[in-house]
């Protein structure tokens, strides 16, 4: 039996896909915050519009105008803080995503894989604790579709075949037995 230690790949992916999600929902809380404050700042610029024009009116007083700039002055700071936060938690989402991209290709190259389908003959497996290298031969595959043999046969023989007609190959290890499904004539020169 073999069988691979794929455990510290899968783990791996697991982490990524629980990070994802945790940045996912950072990215979510940012947003959410950013937009809190866009609209905080929309309604300190209107108290500060009214301000002013109390101040024109008389109503109110230059202290006043002046606290309400400075909250405003400092919603516009906190303001820009909250976007660059908000990209840099859009950019930590992106930099995991990628990292479980690698972590996926990584858990990918724990499997065998033949370069086409067949019927597995005879398997070679490792010794237990070795490594594997990739591209390294493992195992002998039957291809699982008809075999197609081209063979030369004398002219003096070719117009006895005939398309369908059953025909043996000798081989070393016994004999295989065949149908003949395509005949096509080519000269040699000589």
């Amino acid at each position: 039996m073999l069988l691979l230690d794929m455990t510290d790949e899968m783990l791996s992916v697991k982490e990524s896909d629980t990070r994802i999600i945790s940045q996912q929902n950072a990215v979510g809380s940012a947003a959410a915050a950013l937009e809190h404050e866009r609209i905080s700042l929309v309604e300190k610029l209107r108290l500060l519009t009214d301000a002013r024009e109390l101040l024109e009116a008389g109503a109110a007083t230059g202290e006043d105008v002046r606290k309400l700039q400075n909250e405003y002055d400092k919603g516009c700071e906190l303001l820009k803080k909250m976007e660059n936060d908000y990209r840099e938690q859009q950019a930590q989402l992106k930099e995991i995503t990628i990292q479980r991209s690698s972590r996926i290709k990584d858990l990918a190259r724990t499997r065998f894989q033949a370069p086409f389908d067949g019927i597995l003959l005879d398997i070679t497996p490792p010794r237990a604790g070795e490594a594997l290298s990739l591209y390294e031969t493992y195992g002998r595959i039957a291809p699982d579709a008809p075999l197609i043999v081209m063979a030369e046969i004398d002219e003096l023989y070719a117009r006895d075949l005939a398309l369908g007609m059953h025909c043996t190959i000798n081989l070393p290890g016994g004999t295989l037995p065949l149908r003949l499904w395509e005949k096509s004539c080519t000269s040699h020169p000589t």
